[in-house]
């Protein structure tokens, strides 16, 4: 039970850590020149993201400790690509 318990924090820490993330890109996104329907299509996306990380931080997800673990990775991987590649798709 103590693994579960500190999986549990770790996992929570790392969402909360990712939030800021999240919102820093959103905000970025609703004020660029991209097309409309990429703003809007990647704020739907960012959506699923943060209802999950919100999910995490209040202990209220019906995931499995592995499987939080994998789509922190995932949202970690999407903060990352949207930080590096959405300037560059909105500035060519």
């Amino acid at each position: 039970m103590h693994a579960s318990t500190t999986s549990s924090d770790t996992n929570s820490a790392k969402a909360v850590a990712l939030c800021p993330r999240l919102e820093a890109i959103n905000a970025f996104v609703k004020t660029s020149s991209a097309n409309p329907a990429l703003i809007d299509a990647t704020l739907k996306m960012g959506m699923a993201y943060a209802i999950f990380l919100t999910e995490v931080v209040e202990g209220t997800t019906t995931l499995a400790q592995d499987q939080v673990t994998q789509m922190l990775e995932r949202t970690e991987q999407h903060c990352a690509l949207y930080e590096s590649e959405f300037p560059e798709v909105v500035s060519a």
